[in-house]
């Protein structure tokens, strides 16, 4: 996949979410047209977000030279996306922002807010287009998981006893007891020898 189709693909989906938002147009309005700029050093890539009236576009951005620049490594910027606390991570050096700071606040105040009212509308049954959008991944994901949880007390089974070798398998065990039976007519065998044996000294002597 080159980069005009991830682009696009990461559009369609800011699309897809922004309209299960009933504040849409108010949330981007809070953004006051101020684009944010993201450079991710451990990749080399920048990129930015552009809001406008009905839509926040995706791009990839040419230069890291530009105002509200957010700068840090890919690690640490998913550390700040789940962080109740992101500007922790600027204050502490591992993350570095150029611009004003008011603009970064106000990303942040974005994508919480339309977190709440899409997890809100995926529960309410109200969003057939997304729904039929997920509705193929999701079925993957849980064809394979059935599919694993059936298989998994048997693929574990034998990956303890074949590849690890921690306990034998039931055809060593079965063979082992069948040895064992065996050694034990044999030693009765030998027991039943041993006492005619002593038996018919005995008479001799007698």
């Amino acid at each position: 996949m080159n980069e005009q189709m991830i682009i696009k693909s990461i559009n369609l989906i800011l699309d897809k979410v922004l309209s299960l938002d009933p504040q849409k147009t108010y949330l981007l309005q809070q953004l006051n047209s101020q684009p944010l700029y993201i450079a991710i050093n451990d990749l080399g890539l920048c990129f930015c977000f552009e809001p406008s009236e009905d839509k926040l576009i995706f791009a990839l951005a040419k230069s890291t030279h530009s105002a509200n620049l957010l700068t840090a490594s890919s690690g640490t910027l998913i550390a700040m996306a789940l962080s109740q606390h992101p500007q922790s991570y600027i204050q502490q050096g591992e993350a570095k922002f150029i611009g004003d700071m008011h603009v970064l606040e106000c990303y942040r105040d974005f994508f919480k807010a339309i977190r709440p009212d899409l997890i809100f509308t995926l529960t309410s049954g109200q969003t057939t287009s997304l729904n039929s959008f997920l509705a193929k991944p999701l079925g993957v994901i849980k064809a394979w998981w059935m599919t694993s949880k059936e298989r998994l007390p048997h693929e574990l089974r034998e990956y303890i006893q074949y590849e690890k070798e921690l306990f034998p398998c039931k055809e060593e065990v079965e063979d082992f007891f069948s040895d064992i039976q065996l050694l034990k007519q044999d030693l009765e065998r030998v027991t039943t020898k041993i006492t005619r044996h002593i038996n018919a000294n005995g008479d001799q002597h007698d």
